[in-house]
């Protein structure tokens, strides 16, 4: 599986932000994985004691938010989440974080941190060219002639063309009817 995994330490007695290093692209399509370790100060929480988190994702500018189930806890502690295409769709800066709910209705939110989407060059040059749409049309021309050579590879052609009535100037030969092709 091609992934881009990511590992994020967080604390939740530290406000603010942390600044990381990591940069997905706005086209990656379940591939981000990201895994977070959640310490209280220095000691790493009882993860047993998180009934369930959510990951939530701001993007600064009017870019939106997003909010996202935390799919497993990790049997070694931590979490783990691959990332929607929904909290990647808008390109620039953004800054995540996770929301804890324990078993008695406890509620607690960590330190924030920062990533950077990148916007999807790729795709949007690829898919909105000239070339692309040609050779979109190529692919599919191909298959469609694959297809044909499939399906009449197996005609004779010379009984094919004596089914023809010779002297015929009519766009369209006429066919003997005692004659079944297929």
């Amino acid at each position: 599986m091609l992934t881009k995994t990511f590992d994020i330490d967080l604390n939740t007695l530290h406000g603010g932000h942390k600044n990381t290093d990591i940069s997905v692209n706005q086209g990656d399509t379940n591939s981000v994985v990201f895994n977070f370790r959640v310490f209280k100060g220095s000691n790493e929480i009882d993860y047993t004691l998180v009934e369930s988190a959510l990951l939530f994702v701001e993007r600064p500018g009017g870019g939106g938010s997003g909010v996202q189930q935390v799919a497993n806890i990790k049997s070694g502690g931590g979490f783990t989440i691959t990332l929607s295409q929904q909290l990647m769709s808008s390109p620039g800066p953004a800054i995540g974080g996770l929301v804890l709910y324990g078993n008695n209705d406890e509620r607690v939110v960590t330190l924030f941190f920062m990533f950077h989407v990148e916007r999807d060059v790729f795709g949007e040059i690829v898919e909105g060219s000239v070339e692309f749409d040609a050779l979109q049309r190529a692919i599919q021309l191909l298959k469609d002639t694959i297809a044909l050579y499939e399906k009449w590879s197996s005609v004779d052609i010379n009984m094919l063309a004596a089914t023809v009535e010779v002297g015929d100037t009519s766009p369209t030969p006429v066919v003997r009817p005692a004659i079944a092709l297929f």
